[in-house]
């Protein structure tokens, strides 16, 4: 029922946007493309999810013994579901392909390690967009709302850096004894990383690394429209809007994301150029859960010929 109101929320929101928009003009603005761009956007697809592995492999720490190809091969056919499914729940079937491919590892630590990727993809996403919004003059009250709510998350996550595993406010989490499990395994795999300098040094680098190549590569789908805005435009508001299609209201961010990329760019480019950035951010999931997909279905087949 979740999925079929999520597929309706994505359809209703295109709807609306695309009923104030000439489609006409956004037609043209992709028949003018720059095939130049296009393909650097797209090979820097190849980029993310190369970063999002390797994080994944620094987040799992020293004791991980999964190979990094397997670890790739894992985080490219959990982007299969997440186009399917909102907030990127897809990523927690990593978990599931672990303990079918029979990986030596601890089931709770790889979905622990899965938890920290999205604590440190909102906290990277937060640093990234912080460094364009001080370049940003007159800002909206979209925008210091926003920065109220980061400093707000950057404040939480000092905090959890401080719990130690073994505080007994994580059993007041949770009244149930196997969400009290995970949420304690967490601290444990957050406090060996905190531990560790140069490994958080690594997995903060990655996170921030990972934001830095998604917004050069929206910064390339404006160029392919020979929209030329400023790199602060693109570092302050970008992260705002894809903080919004973080949200589980369509699946994937669909609908949201443009929407809001809409709005916080109305007052510097046409909404038909910006619909179409968006139409790419979302072909460029379409492209990663087609590339998953093969590995999706590999994974399945052998989880159902080992039963």
């Amino acid at each position: 029922m979740k999925k079929v109101i999520s597929i309706l929320m994505t359809i209703a929101l295109l709807v609306v946007i695309y009923s104030r928009l000439s489609i006409s003009q956004v037609v043209i603005h992709f028949k003018g493309a720059n095939l130049i761009y296009v393909t650097v956007a797209f090979v820097l697809l190849f980029a993310i999810y190369l970063i999002r592995a390797l994080r994944w492999q620094f987040i799992l720490g020293k004791s991980n013994q999964i190979r990094y190809n397997q670890l790739f091969q894992m985080t490219l056919a959990a982007s299969t579901l997440n186009m399917l499914l909102p907030s990127k729940i897809g990523d927690f079937s990593k978990a599931y392909f672990c303990h079918h491919q029979k990986c030596k590892i601890n089931n709770s630590r790889v979905v622990s390690s899965i938890v920290l990727e999205r604590v440190f993809d909102i906290v990277g996403l937060i640093l990234v967009m912080l460094s364009g919004i001080l370049f940003i003059e007159n800002t909206s009250s979209w925008v210091d709302s926003t920065l109220i709510l980061a400093i707000v998350f950057l404040g939480m996550f000092l905090l959890l850096l401080l719990i130690s595993p073994n505080n007994k406010m994580i059993h007041l989490l949770s009244r149930w004894p196997k969400i009290q499990d995970l949420i304690k395994n967490m601290f444990i795999l957050l406090s060996e990383i905190k531990k560790d300098k140069p490994l958080l040094i690594k997995v903060f680098l990655s996170s921030i690394a990972l934001w830095g190549i998604v917004l050069m590569q929206t910064y390339c789908f404006f160029l392919m429209f020979n929209s030329f805005v400023s790199l602060a435009l693109i570092f302050g508001l970008v992260p705002m809007a894809l903080f919004a299609g973080m949200f589980p209201f369509s699946v994937s961010g669909i609908g949201v994301r443009d929407a809001a990329l809409i709005v916080l760019f109305s007052s510097y480019v046409s909404a038909e150029i910006v619909a179409g950035v968006g139409l790419c951010l979302s072909l460029r999931h379409v492209i990663a859960a087609l590339l998953g997909l093969p590995l999706f279905l590999k994974y399945f087949r052998d989880n159902v010929h080992q039963q």
